[in-house]
């Protein structure tokens, strides 16, 4: 489950984080707004993050389940709206947030499902899995843009992966629940 989680959320951060630039100079904005829009997708990503281990920390790993359903709506819908650069550029920090927010979230909790004796090992062994994300989703963005995809095509085909990653933190919220209660004799 936290492997699966891990591929698609890389695959849905390094998409997005691979062309941004492009696709925000795709829809009629400057370079400059590009990277503007990049830094503050970073940006957001910081403080999603923070929040995410602070959700987790105080709820549990089951709470970060909206976090990446948050996020595919946002992919979705700055893909079907119009934007003044000022509401694009707040978006793409929303985004951030949400993104970041859901992979940080699962990079945070990865070390709890490993016995300690194999935890560095499994550990790597689920980020080195996860980074086929990193690999798949730009190579997609890069397919799909060839192909003359419109942006609110690529946008969709960027969101898809999220849902997986809300039901993979569901469902590593549920094992860690479950293994954790007290067995009662």
């Amino acid at each position: 489950v936290l492997w699966v989680a891990m591929i698609a959320s890389s695959t849905t951060l390094f998409l997005l984080a691979s062309w941004i630039p492009i696709l925000t100079v795709g829809t009629g904005r400057s370079a400059s707004l590009a990277a503007i829009g990049l830094t503050l997708f970073s940006f957001g990503g910081s403080f999603g993050g923070l929040f995410a281990g602070w959700l987790i920390d105080r709820l549990g790993i089951a709470f970060m389940t909206p976090i990446p359903l948050i996020a595919a709506v946002l992919v979705v819908t700055i893909g079907a709206l119009e934007f003044s650069d000022m509401g694009f550029l707040a978006m793409l920090c929303a985004i951030g947030f949400f993104v970041f927010g859901g992979h940080f979230g699962l990079l945070g909790v990865m070390g709890m499902f490993y016995p300690s004796a194999n935890r560095a090992n499994g550990v790597g062994w689920a980020l080195s899995v996860g980074k086929l994300g990193s690999i798949f989703g730009p190579t997609v963005a890069a397919i799909l843009i060839a192909g003359h995809a419109s942006l609110s095509q690529l946008l969709m085909v960027a969101a898809a992966p999220l849902p997986i990653v809300a039901m993979g933190g569901f469902a590593l919220g549920r094992l860690r629940s479950t293994a954790s209660r007290p067995v009662v004799v």
